[in-house]
């Protein structure tokens, strides 16, 4: 075998060792440290919105800040303690909230993240949409561990429509439902409308949406009614300012 053919030879399998090194780094190569920030905290978000339909306050306190302080679409200024009792007291039946669009910007000791909150609910076998919300949040890093201190969020224009109702049918619909001990939701109909308020507070027209879905226009609120599995109407769930209220009929 000739010079020539050796030089070929030698920088053909120069070609082959530096393409397999070149390979093997890019896949060895490490997260860069920011990504896996970016990362982390977009995890903790989906943990922190998961405790709104699971109540589950152990983790909320894990993750927001004893200073935390909330503004909402309303200008409704809330501390943690106010938030907190947002938080239902057990899992929400059917309900669901997920987070979209999550984009974080890390500036040292913070962060700031964006997102849109989009919320569904199941019942009796159906999807409803609920509310979707942009939403601002301050992170900052504390003993070692990310906390959220601030947020501010402003909802979607509600796109619902009023449906025509047969007012025979909502009769079914009318009585009292116990959101706890002692408090009630009263529904009742009167001039063909369906009306509802807690003791001792204003009348709100119930708006239909569908046979089991109303809302509310001032204050921006929904009201799902299920029934049993023998097709009564058995509960009531509240969707306002991300709170679910479940109520039972008695």
């Amino acid at each position: 075998m000739d010079i020539r053919m050796l030089k070929i030879l030698f920088g053909f399998w120069c070609i082959l060792f530096f393409c397999f090194v070149d390979k093997s780094a890019a896949q060895s190569a490490p997260t860069p440290p920011l990504k896996l920030l970016e990362e982390k905290l977009s995890r903790l978000e989906d943990a922190w919105l998961s405790t709104y339909v699971s109540g589950d306050k152990v983790k909320y306190d894990e993750i927001v800040a004893d200073d935390f302080t909330g503004i909402d679409e309303s200008a409704v200024l809330r501390g943690k303690i106010e938030d907190r009792a947002l938080l239902p007291a057990a899992r929400v039946p059917g309900g669901s909230a997920v987070n979209e669009d999550i984009r974080v910007r890390v500036y040292g000791r913070f962060a700031i993240v964006t997102g849109r909150i989009v919320t569904k609910f199941t019942v009796d076998g159906r999807e409803i949409a609920g509310f979707k919300t942009r939403f601002t949040d301050t992170w900052t890093k504390r003993d070692g561990g990310w906390k959220v201190i601030a947020r501010h969020y402003s909802r979607y224009p509600p796109e619902r429509v009023s449906l025509a109702y047969d007012p025979a049918a909502l009769s079914e619909l009318t009585g009292k439902y116990e959101i706890a001990p002692g408090i009630e939701y009263e529904v009742s109909v009167e001039n063909a409308k369906l009306l509802g308020a807690l003791a001792g507070q204003p009348k709100l027209e119930l708006f239909a949406e569908s046979e089991f879905v109303f809302f509310t226009k001032t204050p921006v609120a929904l009201y799902l009614f299920s029934r049993d599995r023998v097709g009564k109407v058995a509960q009531l769930l509240f969707i306002q300012d991300a709170r679910v209220t479940p109520a039972k009929k008695r």
